[in-house]
């Protein structure tokens, strides 16, 4: 049996969308769904099994509080796993699955595969950068837009690549479980280049599977630029990231740090955010702080 594993924050009708194109397109294949609200507040739960009343391959689930992508996935993956599900499929709740792609990703699975992920379009048909082919340092900011859209072609046919969008992919539940899961620290970024490393360093593959698709309503769930909270998200794990996997010094996380507070000042400043800004400054040296004090 396939998991399918969907969190819900507060925009409980994107989720409602997200668990129908999963009824509608799941035909011939062995799979249950399992939505864990992470915290909205706002009734959620009440609201999706109000549309979708009584369904035996729904299983709901709430937590108290917002614990973040990878502890509330972490969550329903252990769900999964008891329930006796050896593939799970782990998606934001703007995902609308296409005909065959659920069953490709099974087959995917099937042969061999233990994490892949399919290719991803927006609603208007443009496709979406889903994948890299090498790592991508903040150097890419520098190069014209063009030429690096051009480098970051995805591939043509099924192949190993180095990153997958987290916004939905497949796994082998056993062996996503040996290599730890999610990393607990991470709340909101950074998980597929946290999942990157822990499979090159334990030599398993990503692969991609472009002959199948996925609408990604991208951003429907997250806050915007100018946004405090994301922000400081963002920067908390991309420290942690840099200092725990690929062990920076702290002159290079103070680079970071330095760099990040120039785009704050930049964004929030457009938006005259200037309370927000000055919050960031500071919030920021205190994350760089602890990053830095922290065993690697």
């Amino acid at each position: 049996m396939i998991g399918i594993l969907i969190l819900n924050y507060k925009k409980y009708q994107v989720t409602a969308d997200c668990i129908r194109s999963v009824l509608d397109t799941g035909d011939g294949l062995d799979y249950h769904i399992y939505v864990l609200d992470n915290g909205s507040g706002n009734d959620s739960i009440a609201c999706l099994q109000a549309q979708f009343p009584n369904n035996p391959r729904i299983t709901w689930m709430e937590s108290a509080e917002n614990t973040g992508y990878a502890r509330g996935n972490n969550q329903m993956l252990s769900r999964a796993r008891k329930d006796g599900c050896t593939a799970a499929v782990i998606t934001n709740s703007d995902i609308v699955f296409l005909p065959d792609t659920l069953q490709q990703l099974a087959a995917d699975i099937a042969e061999g595969h233990p994490i892949v992920g399919p290719r991803l379009q927006y609603p208007n048909g443009q496709r979406q950068n889903s994948v890299k082919l090498w790592t991508e340092t903040y150097l890419r900011n520098l190069v014209p837009k063009a030429k690096l859209q051009a480098l970051r072609r995805q591939p043509a046919a099924p192949g190993e690549v180095y990153w997958l969008s987290g916004a939905v992919f497949a796994v082998d539940t056993a062996v996503f479980h040996r290599l730890g899961d999610f990393d607990p620290y991470t709340f909101l970024y950074y998980e597929e280049y946290i999942l990157s490393a822990r499979c090159k360093a334990q030599n398993i593959a990503l692969w991609f599977d472009p002959t199948v698709t996925a609408l990604h309503c991208h951003g429907a769930s997250a806050g915007g630029a100018a946004n405090l909270f994301t922000r400081l998200e963002n920067l908390r794990s991309e420290l942690y990231f840099l200092h725990r996997y690929r062990h920076w010094s702290r002159h290079r996380l103070a680079t970071v740090r330095r760099v990040r507070c120039l785009e704050v000042l930049f964004t929030f400043g457009k938006a005259h955010k200037w309370a927000d800004a000055r919050t960031y400054l500071r919030k920021s040296k205190i994350l760089l702080k602890k990053e830095r004090t922290n065993e690697t």
